[in-house]
């Protein structure tokens, strides 16, 4: 574990995953730990689908991936541009019994705001609700931003007053 630990701290993640297949081969089963260390370099290095196919990997090693790796595959496909993959994943996350959280539905609105597909991102806060995931300042604040950016102060007013009526403080950089 520690010897893949300093391939990636020296950013040689070919070698990290040179290992990681060797360690599958002798019959040593990575951890959850140790994969998803791999997929946060993988995705440092731009290498997305290499960290995407990771899941299946996970999958067939019996080894279910965490809320934390799919909320980091998720982001990095947004951060990348690729704004129709996140709405998969959850989707896959689903299927596999892995509730998204608060971070991932954050995550997902924020891809559709920047699409400028305001009613999905609205309904993506919806779902939260009827999940009983609570909505955070941070889902407030993208769909009252997105709601000013479209203009309509109408909805953004709605969405701050039942952003208070939660007790949260609205941000300054609305």
């Amino acid at each position: 574990m520690f010897l893949f630990m300093d391939f990636v701290g020296v950013n040689k993640v070919s070698l990290a995953y040179g290992y990681a297949c060797e360690m599958l081969q002798k019959g040593l089963l990575p951890d959850v730990f140790t994969y998803n260390t791999l997929k946060s370099a993988l995705s440092k290095e731009g290498k997305i689908d290499e960290a995407c196919s990771l899941l299946d990997v996970m999958s067939k090693m019996g080894v279910r991936p965490n809320p934390l790796i799919w909320n980091f595959l998720i982001q990095c496909y947004g951060r990348c541009g690729d704004l129709s993959n996140p709405l998969f994943m959850k989707d896959q996350m689903l299927a596999l019994g892995v509730q998204p959280n608060v971070f991932t539905y954050n995550v997902l609105i924020n891809a559709q705001v920047k699409i400028g597909n305001f009613y999905h991102a609205y309904s993506l806060k919806e779902e939260m609700v009827l999940k009983s995931v609570r909505p955070d300042v941070v889902t407030y604040n993208l769909l009252i931003g997105a709601a000013c950016n479209l203009g309509n102060l109408s909805f953004a007013l709605l969405l701050l007053d039942e952003m208070l009526k939660m007790r949260y403080e609205p941000d300054l950089n609305i």
